[in-house]
């Protein structure tokens, strides 16, 4: 095998092994589907993710705050529901074992650039050296061909960005939730409460309390609208509103 394509889903491994050849074969292992083709002369092989193969998780049950002791997990240890996800991780790892030349085909934003360099690392125990990668914004078979074309390097900024963004994530609501919980407890004798805060979450409540306070805090100032029944059935109305209840009555009385 001569290169490596890591997908983010399968549905993107089977659009993107058919844009770049007609005749890719689809096999499947271990309940898993994988794409092999010939292009340009190189054997190649199409192999999905699940969306993200591997997640944070704590080194050890928190005992105090703050904490900062995290590692990346294949995400079925961080949850059992999504044991499938090993038969993608296991497949990927059985076939990267006779490549040497890898292509990060995830979507062209943070999310996929962690998940393929997940994959890369991880799940193939390679480097980006050994990695290009693709860029498309669309699976059309135009696109496709024109990026496995025109693949550069993947980049290291992008990807130590959303690295950080899910640590920061992780890091930040693990210790401000553990807290919250904490401080709830040591002043309510009802007992323990679990509460949860994070980077968005903590945020988008402040700006809710701050909205409501301006609710409760508003003083309605009154205003007076006049209006007049003429005689051929129609109402006329005073064009501004009056804030000040003697000029309205001053207006009134001049009818």
């Amino acid at each position: 095998m001569d290169k490596l394509v890591i997908a983010e889903k399968p549905k993107v491994a089977d659009r993107i092994a058919h844009s770049l050849s007609k005749d890719a074969e689809k096999k499947r292992s271990k309940r898993v589907n994988y794409y092999v083709l010939n292009k340009d002369g190189e054997k190649i092989v199409v192999s999905p993710a699940v969306g993200h193969l591997y997640t944070l998780k704590n080194k050890e049950a928190i005992k105090d705050y703050p904490y900062f002791d995290i590692d990346w997990v294949p995400t079925p240890k961080a949850n059992s529901k999504m044991k499938y996800v090993y038969n993608y991780i296991n497949k990927m790892k059985e076939l990267s074992k006779d490549v040497d030349d890898f292509v990060i085909a995830c979507d062209y934003d943070l999310e996929g650039e962690v998940i393929g360099y997940n994959a890369l690392r991880f799940a193939c125990n390679s480097s980006l050296e050994s990695a290009k990668r693709m860029k498309f914004s669309s699976l059309t078979e135009e696109e496709v061909n024109e990026a496995w074309e025109d693949m550069g390097d993947p980049d290291i900024n992008r990807i130590d960005a959303g690295i950080l963004r899910h640590e920061l994530d992780w890091i930040w609501g693990m210790n401000i939730s553990t807290a919250l919980s904490s401080s709830y407890q040591a002043f309510n004798e009802d007992g323990f409460a679990k509460l949860s805060s994070g980077r968005v979450q903590g945020p988008t409540l402040r700006f809710l309390v701050d909205r409501e306070r301006e609710i409760q805090d508003f003083d309605p100032t009154p205003y007076w609208e006049l209006f007049a029944e003429l005689e051929n059935g129609l109402e006329a109305k005073y064009e501004d509103k009056i804030w000040d209840e003697e000029k309205a009555d001053t207006i009134m009385e001049s009818f």
